[in-house]
């Protein structure tokens, strides 16, 4: 029988543990007639006739190639989860089950949320939402907005001991083969730098506002001066030939003040 194992010490090992333990369960493995190796469980146990008496060793293995394989596939791609999850750059991932039980806790969501990661793993997300700096009504929103629509997206300030960050997150669901709805994932990334641009340049836009308010007024102002004066200059002119020259220099200063108060209340 030991011709059957890749080691005939291995079968050796099976016979010996079966009879001074009576049974054997374990992995080994096997030789195919083409030299081939292959896993299987074997489970074997003494046989005994009716007076106790040891009459032999009955033993069955199973073929866990395909077995081995796929939990060769399944170690794989959890490897390659945890790569993408711990090095998923700017971007923290925090991942439950159905019943909001937290499954996953990149390194990134902990620096932003700045909670260690054993105090949030396996824990319900009720119990850890005070310590995010969520909101129970925002939470529930956010769930039903994720079942109706498939998505929920927020912004969140989170205060940190280096300040305040601003969190751009998107909760949605996790679905398996099925389609089968088994969890939920928050992806959480750091707009801070971004916000505060975007606020900047409305500051600026609102001063330049401000500014051109100012300047329109003074031009109109100015106008409206430079139009008076030359009205008043009018009653002083007794050639006509300077009289149109007044009038014309008249009507050329409203025209300005007309063509700039268009420009001042164009949207462009």
């Amino acid at each position: 029988v030991s011709m059957l194992y890749y080691k005939s010490e291995a079968g050796d090992s099976v016979h010996k543990i079966t009879e001074s333990d009576e049974h054997f369960k374990g992995e080994v493995l096997n030789v195919r007639k083409n030299g081939s190796l292959f896993p299987v469980f074997v489970s074997s146990s003494v046989l005994r006739n009716n007076e106790g008496m040891k009459i032999g060793v009955m033993g069955i293995s199973h073929d866990i190639s395909k077995r081995k394989q796929d939990e060769k596939e399944l170690r794989e791609k959890n490897s390659l989860l945890d790569n993408i999850l711990n090095r998923a750059g700017n971007i923290g991932i925090i991942t439950t089950d159905k019943d909001f039980r937290v499954t996953t806790y990149n390194p990134m969501a902990e620096k932003f949320f700045g909670i260690p990661t054993e105090q949030v793993l396996k824990k319900y997300v009720k119990d850890v939402h005070p310590k995010l700096g969520l909101q129970n009504e925002r939470f529930n929103k956010g769930i039903k907005s994720v079942n109706e629509t498939g998505e929920h997206h927020f912004e969140l300030t989170q205060k940190t001991e280096n300040g305040e960050l601003i969190l751009s997150c998107r909760v949605t669901k996790i679905v398996d083969e099925d389609g089968l709805q088994v969890g939920y994932s928050l992806f959480s990334m750091d707009v801070t730098e971004r916000v505060k641009a975007e606020q900047q340049i409305k500051d600026d836009l609102e001063e330049k506002k401000v500014l051109l308010k100012e300047v329109h007024h003074r031009v109109k102002n100015n106008m409206q001066i430079i139009s008076s004066l030359l009205r008043m200059q009018t009653r002083f002119i007794k050639d006509p030939d300077d009289m149109q020259c007044f009038k014309d220099s008249l009507r050329r200063v409203q025209t300005m003040a007309i063509v700039h108060e268009k420009l001042y209340q164009s949207e462009n």
